[in-house]
């Protein structure tokens, strides 16, 4: 583990010899021109000011995804997509709400749930906040769950397509 934390991983190559594992596609570093006012952005393909290429790389993400869950079930339903990783900053976030958005594009239903209860940061992405009471932790607490109480606290974007269901605030890790 010591000698994996210390790597930095620079190529395509160099990441398939590391994870030993299939790569579907490569995100790109974007970051707005310069001279540009970014004020208020986020590196979401909702926004013009995101290139083409990162764009295309997450319709190429959603495809892949698309592609692979075909071949591994012939079973309608849903399927349930994690992204994640060991240390902050890596782009989880914006990966997460990308692929979202590219997916929400293409299909009737997809839900994001934003599940870092310490440091939310999908509201900040979107520029908005949760929708109703606690938003995630109020679904994690209730005492009785059915679908009112998760319809409660997502949000549907029409223009989008998409539902979200944030936290409405960081949570106490002590919190039960």
């Amino acid at each position: 583990i010591v000698c994996i934390r210390r790597d930095t991983i620079q190529t395509r190559e160099g990441a398939k010899h590391k994870l030993d594992g299939h790569i579907l596609v490569t995100v790109p570093h974007e970051k707005f021109k310069k001279g540009i006012s970014t004020k208020g952005s986020n590196l979401l393909i909702s926004s013009a000011l995101v290139s083409f290429f990162f764009r295309e790389t997450f319709s190429r993400l959603q495809l892949s995804i698309e592609m692979e869950s075909k071949k591994k079930s012939q079973k309608p339903g849903a399927t349930v997509i994690l992204v994640t990783s060991t240390t902050a900053n890596e782009g989880k976030s914006t990966v997460s709400a990308n692929l979202a958005l590219a997916m929400a594009q293409k299909h009737n239903s997809v839900m994001l749930i934003d599940a870092d209860l310490r440091n939310p940061t999908q509201m900040r992405l979107f520029g908005r906040s949760a929708a109703r009471g606690n938003g995630l932790t109020g679904v994690l607490q209730a005492e009785y769950l059915d679908a009112s109480t998760v319809i409660s606290a997502a949000h549907y974007d029409e223009e989008k397509n998409l539902i979200t269901l944030f936290n409405a605030q960081p949570t106490d890790p002590g919190l039960r």
